[in-house]
């Protein structure tokens, strides 16, 4: 066994232990913003900062728009107001009115 396989398995182990503090994480404090959440219940507003920082700097850097800007935002739904079934009714309404793409279109051009 390599240098590079036992690289490999070791950050396998890493990666199963974060997907396992995500998914505890996430099941105890059930709010939108994952990270964001977590790491201003762990370290409080000034320590939370840091981690905002980094998550604002890398989206500025690959789309070259700021984060919470409303003007980045094409459509933003809140799905517990209408639940699931009627808020995907909503989206499909919507691309139909916004693009003219019903069912019977997208399956004549398949």
């Amino acid at each position: 066994m390599g240098a590079w396989d036992i690289l490999v398995i070791a950050f396998g182990v890493m990666v199963f232990f974060v997907g396992l503090t995500y998914a505890e994480l996430t099941s105890a404090m059930p709010q939108c913003g994952g990270e964001h959440v977590f790491s201003y219940r762990a370290m409080g507003t000034t320590g939370s900062f840091g981690c905002d920082c980094q998550n604002g700097c890398r989206l500025l850097y690959i789309t070259g728009k700021k984060c919470g800007d409303r003007h980045t935002r094409d459509i933003l739904l809140n799905s517990s107001l209408l639940g699931w079934d009627a808020t995907a009714q909503f989206i499909e309404e919507l691309v139909e009115r916004r693009f003219g793409l019903t069912e019977e279109k997208l399956e004549k051009g398949a």
